[in-house]
């Protein structure tokens, strides 16, 4: 699908995936550029499913498998088609240490002159990826994108002069530190339950719409609309209506009386929220509203039963 469209850029995986490129392009007028991902096995500190750079990890090839990375840039240097341009690498989500990705910027450029030095491979182009942090409760402490790009930059050049010059390109992938709180999730109150150490309210949605908290206890913060400035209530459990224990949105929350109808909002659901949605237990997807200026308009419809068993026969 790649090539019948056009995309300019793949970034390729492993020696298969560069094996069916190669195979899937010869013999066609098709051009396409190819980046390589590396693993540098930075560790970064975040929860464990989404450290994507530790040694064994499934991403990438390990820089320490230099044989394997000159083997397969070899494989698509010798095809027409293909333009090798770089090496890519992301080393984790929701990282809120900047000197990663300076440590990263290192191990990338000297990587990079290694190729260069030691095999004649010519690699003008890195990718740093992204994990740029997002706020989601006060224990988060982001560092603003301006500051973490300018570490990047300062690096860059930094290691960049170290290696006569030799990256032409630099590309990063801010995508949740763009998205992640331009979003909110707008949840309908059901029924309050109190157990003997809880106060649950109940929610009609849950883990099918937002994953994260089920998946690596993330955490959110939210408020009842219409309610900004009433006293607290108390402590709530935020429920979902799946059939699941862990089907909680949040553990805990100090609350103004939450009442049935009541509009809870989440916030920081831009990124990972909608993207990650299923159908567990038969639920259909909420609608999705851009707001802008006053103004709003639905941009991907709310799904109805028709639209679920739809495809059923």
């Amino acid at each position: 699908m790649a090539l019948d469209l056009g995309v300019g850029t793949i970034v390729l995986d492993n020696e298969m995936e560069a094996a069916e490129l190669i195979r899937q392009i010869k013999g066609t007028d098709k051009k396409i550029n190819a980046y390589l991902r590396v693993n540098p096995g930075i560790e970064a500190h975040t929860h464990k499913y989404i450290v994507t750079a530790h040694v064994d990890s499934k991403f990438g090839i390990s820089m320490l498998d230099e044989e394997e990375i000159v083997n397969v840039i070899q494989m698509v240097n010798s095809t027409d088609n293909i333009t090798f341009e770089g090496i890519h690498a992301h080393i984790g989500s929701q990282i809120f240490d900047k000197q990663a990705y300076a440590e990263l910027v290192r191990k990338m450029f000297a990587f990079a002159a290694k190729l260069k030095n030691d095999h004649g491979i010519d690699v003008t182009g890195v990718n740093l990826g992204g994990g740029f942090a997002a706020y989601y409760t006060d224990e988060d402490h982001p560092v603003p994108v301006d500051e973490v790009c300018a570490e990047i930059i300062r690096t860059c050049e930094e290691e960049n002069e170290k290696i006569n010059h030799q990256i032409r390109r630099i590309m990063i992938e801010p995508g949740r530190s763009i998205v992640a709180e331009a979003g909110y999730n707008l949840y309908t109150a059901g029924y309050i339950k109190k157990t003997p150490n809880r106060l649950y309210a109940f929610v009609d949605g849950g883990m099918s719409d937002n994953i994260r908290p089920a998946l690596y206890q993330a955490k959110y913060d939210a408020f009842i609309a219409g309610k900004e400035e009433e006293e607290i209530f108390g402590e709530y459990t935020i429920a979902g209506k799946c059939c699941e224990s862990g089907d909680i949105l949040i553990q805990s929350i100090a609350l103004p009386e939450v009442k049935t109808g009541d509009i809870l909002v989440m916030k920081t659901t831009g990124a990972y929220g909608y993207s990650m949605a299923s159908h567990y237990n038969k639920l259909a997807l909420p609608a999705v509203v851009f707001v802008k200026d006053g103004e709003a308009r639905v941009v991907i419809e709310r799904e109805t039963y028709d639209h679920l068993i739809s495809l059923e026969k």
